[in-house]
């Protein structure tokens, strides 16, 4: 069994991190307990939360990781493309996709609340910001004389629309003998994005 001082901190809580993360993809939320990560790793409970003060803190650096990722593949997806209703179909496919292949991590950012009087901290907020911030730029170029507080309203609104489509999908509530979710898609963004959205589809 390791020594507390085999690891540093920073070392531990990457650790604690990641088989949290592993968990999730196997077991999803419910799956997950310090117990089980502290004996996967070979420490003691007493040393998680010397790291973590409860188990919502660790779950919200989890779900800080499953932002981040999908800020980064929505980046590299929609790099190099000039056209905004192309970006905004890219971006869109491409959130529909993580739902869809990492169902169960994605769905603990929704799904994980705070107990009691607890906030997320700050750097949470800052990074939904930052991915809201890569919905918010195509659409300034779509519509470069509205206010940032109506671009701002635009993309909650496509993002609402897109996110409920991924709910439907991977919560398998959407037929697909009445629509594919694609095509569900294509209206989504026909209707809000513009009639040239699906040229952008990944």
């Amino acid at each position: 069994m390791a020594r507390r001082s085999d690891h540093s901190r920073e070392e531990l809580k990457e650790m604690v991190i990641d088989i949290a993360e592993q968990m999730i993809d196997a077991y999803g939320i419910a799956g997950l307990s310090t117990r089980k990560i502290a004996t996967e790793m070979g420490y003691t409970v007493g040393t998680i939360y010397l790291i973590f003060k409860n188990l919502d803190e660790l779950i919200t650096e989890v779900n800080l990781r499953t932002l981040r990722q999908l800020e980064r593949e929505i980046s590299e997806m929609v790099q190099g493309e000039s056209d905004p209703q192309s970006s905004i179909s890219i971006i869109a496919r491409t959130y529909l996709n993580y739902a869809r292949t990492r169902t169960r991590r994605w769905r603990v950012v929704f799904d994980h609340q705070l107990g009691g009087d607890e906030v997320f901290p700050n750097h949470y907020h800052q990074q939904v910001a930052h991915l809201f911030a890569l919905i918010e730029a195509p659409l300034r170029e779509m519509h470069q004389g509205a206010s940032d507080t109506e671009i701002v309203k635009e993309a909650r609104a496509l993002w609402a629309s897109v996110h409920g489509l991924a709910m439907l999908t991977v919560g398998e509530k959407l037929n697909p003998n009445d629509a594919e979710a694609e095509e569900v898609l294509d209206l989504i963004l026909n209707r809000i994005v513009g009639s040239d959205a699906n040229g952008g589809r990944v």
